[in-house]
């Protein structure tokens, strides 16, 4: 069907479907789903179990190990990871990225978790399942008040959610920073022994008290009405007020004896400050499909509205605010866009005149809209990484229309009439340009087939290139020949290109040297492959955010309590001023990693001796000044804490990070192993955040029972059990309901040596007195012994493997330099390691291979058909041939663009080469298929070469123009994620444009017959 001629004798019906474009693509884009980055499926989930004071070694085989052996039996999970600390097991389970259903996935999971249950021990917390790892918040807000205590504070906390909830496109609302209250029994040990209290029965007394049972029902003549007999308890006060029995048969007031106060878990879990003040942090995510920026408006009137109603003291403070942070970026992107499209205009009205320029001109918004209209349908949102996409799709969409509309007008030129000028050129050149978009759009298809995060994340910069490019080869054979019919401009005398005198003594220097300029080009690749082995290689570059992501790292077995205060010294100094002038507010997340308000923060696992903050600064540029400050300030004052300062990156991986993870049975060697590379890499200098995952040891107390002497005192194990955790932690005996809240009873005894114990001496815990069957007091040293033991405080594992992972930076160094600085300090560990034992490479390293790998493995496929395309085209070897010559000349421009421009080689910039490829043999197609047009009219080979590439001039240098100043927005802009990207194109379109105009008659007039040969 011949699509030119149908909207030719249509032409009314074509303006309408102009007008529809027009018009739906406005409404559509007013209405546009927007958010900051593409929505991406994070394929992770959480599972935390817990059993208080279980040594990590215990934890790893009764909870850890019987865990994973039932999620290993699931085929669709891919990694699973665990950290086994002192009662508690993290495992950390990735699904392959082409998984379908991942919930279905996540429903097998919570399965094996509940056959999983019967294997694990008696009092074990858990397993809990968070399948909402991927949530990424679009608000957090912390709500503080000053003289409020915790418990106010959560009521509030949670009035203020369930509002939330009213608000349509809000998803998920949590909490952080909660500490869980409790109601304390507390007495000491002597106040006890000396008036005879049989703990027991005070435990049994409370319970049996503190119950709701049904007492059965009245039977009236008009209805049944049930009985209820409830002793439970409401507050602290009814608790006083208990009776409880001594052993000589005395009933003793509970208050007289014991204190009951209310408090919160001791040590706490987790932690929230905002600006230095106790905090409980809201967050919230939204809704697939919402529009962030007409949702923002109205989360941030409700928020300010809950903030107003707080009592007074009471204050509610938006800390980061995704809207504002899209309306910026969009904006941002937004600007380039219409910069990029006033640059498209500029440039082809100035070169093809006013009336061809305002025909190819239209054709440049009308392509956008009706793109937009195709990414409305098939669900792709108005983000960061589509909106760029359209901008590295408009210098390459006038292409077509420019080819078209250059044609019609040589063919007017020769007098043709204008309806059959624009049937026969829109005939000849409908293939041709067919060709060069698929190709295009096939140099673009590996990152659809990309099964990894970052394939996932830059996905719609493929599909929106090609939807664009396929329609604006549409729109250039059927509303291009239209537009022109009607309103192209007659010339009686030909334009003539005032760079045409010049290339035409070019190309004849070229033809009469072929051997010569080809040697010439080849020399400039090899240089080209020279200056980019002196590019820096990174993953992402840090996106141009204005927080400091600061992670505060104490030693293994310290507590909350010692974390809180290593964060309140750092906080103390953020908050002065004076000292930093540039800083805006400070959160910080003690115990746990916070709500995930990046897509690519990982928060912390759950940890007393970890703490995670959040430094919002003015600018980007403060950002920068800080981390270098906050890293200084902390080795002065915070030497015994391993302080990390990251920029917000895309990256999973910070930018520049080393990672060497060492596999194995042995405990004890990898820990060596691990420990002499970790020392070596600290050696080098200007390495910094050097770690391992296994941390230190830490120190456990082990006590050791004489049963013989225990049997004869009377004392069981659960006794000497009870002993030490009320001693302590306390334990629960009942709940207090609170309106809609259970709060726990914790029943704790105090001893004169629990200061001791805590502060100073440990081994003082044999002081601890016991009650036996007799209701006698024994010291627990006259029945156990005690010693101090060194043990892992923390143990990895990875695929179900003991794994230690070093990892480290460098204050000026690239991963691959700090690699292969580090790589030959451990050459001894590599050469000498242990049968059984091996050496991974992690960190950003092993995350730019496996997302390169995976895009670069289904190249070959789409090389191949590629190539089959060429072919089918030209029906040519020798001319599929040199189209594919042009590609490594437009690799050597971009090549050398990243060397001059000071970009990093990375992910991004990868795609831009594989682009490249796309875009630059669309000269070469053209140019050959022109030559074998001119040579089917009887010109010799070297005439036709000649005459071809005069003829073909203009519009290659007007598509190259349009495609390099494009991309001049985009390469300027604050965010720097698609400077790379545009270093490559505007570099490698230049050189490899100039090259290609050299190389294609060159190699035409070396690899072509003289004369057209006969396919028979």
């Amino acid at each position: 069907m011949n699509i030119t001629k149908l909207a030719l004798n249509n032409s009314r019906m074509t303006y309408v479907l102009v007008a529809l474009i027009i018009s739906l693509g406005l409404m559509v884009y007013a209405d546009f789903p927007s958010r900051e980055d593409p929505l991406i499926r994070i394929n992770k989930a959480m599972i935390i179990t817990q059993f208080p004071g279980l040594p990590p070694e215990k934890v790893e085989k009764l909870i850890t190990q019987k865990i994973e052996e039932k999620l290993r039996e699931l085929g669709d999970i891919e990694f699973i990871n665990s950290t086994s600390k002192t009662g508690q097991s993290v495992i950390t389970i990735s699904a392959y990225q082409h998984i379908g259903d991942l919930n279905k996935l996540w429903d097998d999971v919570r399965r094996k978790l509940t056959q999983s249950k019967s294997s694990l021990p008696k009092g074990v917390l858990g397993p809990l399942f968070k399948d909402d790892f991927g949530d990424v918040s679009i608000f957090t807000a912390a709500l503080t008040g000053k003289n409020w205590s915790m418990s106010v504070l959560r009521e509030h906390a949670r009035d203020i959610r369930d509002r939330l909830y009213t608000l349509n496109g809000i998803k998920r609302v949590t909490l952080h920073g909660l500490q869980k209250e409790q109601v304390f029994i507390e007495g000491s040990a002597s106040v006890i022994e000396s008036n005879s209290i049989d703990l027991g029965e005070l435990v049994r007394s409370v319970k049996d008290q503190n119950s709701i049972i049904p007492s059965g029902s009245i039977l009236t003549n008009a209805r049944q009405i049930t009985v209820q007999t409830s002793g439970k308890f409401d507050s602290k006060a009814s608790l006083n007020e208990l009776e409880i029995p001594a052993n000589n048969g005395g009933i003793l007031p509970l208050k007289d004896y014991l204190t009951v106060r209310t408090g919160y878990n001791e040590p706490s879990t987790e932690l929230a400050y905002f600006n230095g003040k106790p905090a409980i942090v809201i967050a919230a995510s939204m809704q697939s499909g919402r529009n962030i920026l007409q949702l923002g408006p109205q989360l941030k009137q409700l928020l300010n509205q809950l903030d107003e109603e707080l009592p007074v003291g009471m204050q509610l403070q938006i800390a980061t605010f995704q809207a504002d942070v899209v309306d910026k970026s969009i904006g941002n992107v937004k600007e380039s866009l219409y910069q990029t499209l006033f640059i498209v205009l500029a440039i082809v009205i100035l070169s093809l005149g006013l009336s061809e320029g305002l025909i190819v001109g239209i054709t440049v918004p009308l392509t956008i809209l009706a793109t937009l209209l195709v990414m409305f349908f098939i669900d792709i949102d108005l983000q960061f990484i589509s909106l760029a996409s359209l901008i590295i799709a408009l210098g390459m969409l006038v292409d077509n229309a420019i080819v078209i509309t250059e044609n019609i007008h040589l063919r007017l030129h020769s007098g043709q009439h204008r309806v059959q000028a624009a049937l026969h050129a829109c005939k000849e050149l409908a293939l041709p340009l067919l060709t060069s978009t698929l190709t295009t759009v096939l140099a673009f298809a590996p990152i659809l087939m990309a099964k990894t995060t970052a394939g996932e994340y830059t996905r719609s910069l493929a599909q929106v290139v090609s939807i664009s490019l396929l329609i604006s080869w549409f729109i250039s054979l059927t509303i291009v020949p239209l537009l022109a019919v009607h309103f192209i401009k007659d010339s009686k005398q030909k334009k003539t290109f005032f760079l045409l005198g010049f290339y035409q003594s070019f190309v004849r220097k070229v033809l009469n040297h072929p051997k010569k300029f080809l040697g010439l080009i080849t020399s400039i690749f090899a240089f080209s492959l020279y200056v980019l082995s002196l590019v820096p290689v990174e993953m992402f570059a840090v996106s141009s955010r204005s927080e400091v992501l600061v992670y505060v790292d104490l030693p293994a077995g310290y507590n909350v309590n010692q974390t809180k205060k290593a964060t309140n010294t750092l906080t103390s100094w953020l908050k002065d001023k004076q000292e930093n002038p540039h800083v805006d507010y400070i959160s910080s997340y003690i115990g746990n990693g916070g709500p995930r308000f990046f897509l690519s923060i990982i928060p912390n696992e759950p940890a007393p001796n970890n703490a995670f903050m959040i430094v919002k600064t003015k600018s980007a540029a403060d950002a920068l000044i800080m981390q270098k400050n906050i890293r200084e300030f902390a080795a002065r004052e915070l030497a015994h804490t391993n302080v990390r300062t990251e920029l917000i990156s895309r990256g999973t991986v910070p930018p520049g990070v080393v990672q060497l993870r060492f596999v194995g049975s042995d405990a004890e060697v990898l820990f060596k192993l691990s420990k002499q590379a970790q020392a070596a890499l600290s050696s080098i200098p200007g390495a910094i955040h050097v770690r391992n995952s296994w941390e230190n040891r830490t120190k456990r107390y082990q006590i050791t029972i004489d049963q013989a002497k225990a049997r004869r005192a009377g004392v069981t194990y659960q006794a000497i059990a009870n002993a030490l955790q009320s001693t302590f932690t306390g334990i629960e005996i009942t709940q207090i309901r609170r309106n809609d809240t259970l709060i726990p009873v914790v029943i704790k005894m105090k001893h004169n040596t629990v200061s001791a114990i805590n502060n100073a001496n440990p081994l003082d815990l044999v002081k601890v007195y016991l009650a036996n069957s007799n209701s006698e007091y024994v010291l627990l040293s006259q029945i156990a012994s005690m010693e101090s033991v060194a043990e892992f405080g923390t143990i990895v594992r990875r695929n179900m493997e003991k794994t230690i992972t070093v990892e480290g930076k460098h204050l000026s160094f690239k991963a691959p330099q700090l690699q292969a600085a580090w790589d030959k300090k451990i050459a001894s560990i590599y050469e000498h390691l242990p049968a059984g034992y091996r050496i991974e490479l992690g960190g950003e390293l092993e995350g730019f291979k496996n997302s390169a790998g995976t895009l670069f493995v289904t190249l070959p496929l789409f090389l191949g058909l590629i190539l089959c395309i060429l072919v089918s085209q030209f029906n040519s070897f020798r001319k599929t041939t040199i189209v594919a010559f042009t590609i490594p000349l437009a690799f050597s421009g971009g090549f050398i663009g990243l060397y001059l421009t000071g970009a990093n080689f990375d992910f991004i910039g990868g795609l831009g080469f594989i682009s490249l490829a796309g875009i630059i043999i669309n000269n070469a197609i053209v140019l050959i298929d022109k030559i074998g047009d001119e040579q089917s009219q009887g010109k010799n080979k070297l005439a036709a070469i000649e005459s071809a590439c005069i003829n073909r001039l203009r519009p290659i240098l007007i598509t190259t123009l349009t495609t390099v100043l494009a991309l001049i927005p985009l390469m300027t802009m604050d965010e720097s994620l698609f400077y790379s990207m545009a270093s490559v194109i505007i570099f490698g379109m230049s050189l490899g444009t100039v090259m290609t105009l050299g190389a294609v008659p060159a190699l035409y007039s070396l690899l072509l017959p003289s004369t057209k040969k006969s396919p028979h």
